[in-house]
């Protein structure tokens, strides 16, 4: 179970509800994991999947960020925006980018995770497409991250997969597509 703020909902429009015919469309553009160390972090969506920072600073100089955040007056938190690649392997990938927000102290409380390959109701769950599982197992293998489940191959053999976790336990399932065989 994680913290996440997710600034947007599901990427399809739906009805508000039953007897409602309006129309609200809503597309996930970012999640936001909160994170005790944010320069482990960054380190580890870069060297590990090729991540890149589109934005890095500090957030809640203005009131309505002190409430969204729940800051104190004259707090800041630091923000970081990652992007992805979003072409490989001969294919166009819609990709989400990856937030990371640490607070000014440690007064916030770490969630427990769960152990291994077990997980927990409202734990968050990233989905990254590579286009070189073995050179992202390898590098996990090298900052001493878990795999916490796989390698294994599923779709006829066209895919290989991976669980492992982030340095704050977000859990990360690593999918690479290739040409059905």
């Amino acid at each position: 179970m994680r913290a996440v703020l997710a600034f947007a909902a599901l990427a399809a429009a739906a009805p508000l509800a039953a007897d409602d015919d309006r129309q609200v469309a809503t597309a996930m553009v970012r999640a936001t994991f909160v994170v005790r160390d944010i320069d482990r972090s960054v380190a580890f969506y870069r060297d590990v999947f090729g991540y890149t920072v589109r934005y890095d600073g500090k957030i809640g100089s203005t009131p309505e960020n002190r409430v969204l955040l729940a800051l104190r007056p004259g707090e800041d938190a630091r923000f970081v925006i990652l992007d992805g690649e979003r072409t490989f392997s001969g294919r166009d990938h819609s990709t989400v980018g990856i937030g990371l927000l640490a607070f000014p102290d440690d007064r916030k409380p770490r969630l427990k995770q769960p152990r291994g390959n077990q997980f927990a109701y409202g734990q968050a769950m990233l989905a990254l497409m590579t286009s070189d599982i073995a050179a992202v197992i390898e590098r996990l293998r090298e900052r001493g991250a878990p795999i916490l489940a796989g390698p294994v191959h599923g779709h006829g053999g066209s895919e290989t997969e991976i669980v492992t976790s982030d340095p704050d336990g977000t859990r990360i399932h690593v999918v690479e597509q290739r040409e059905s065989l």
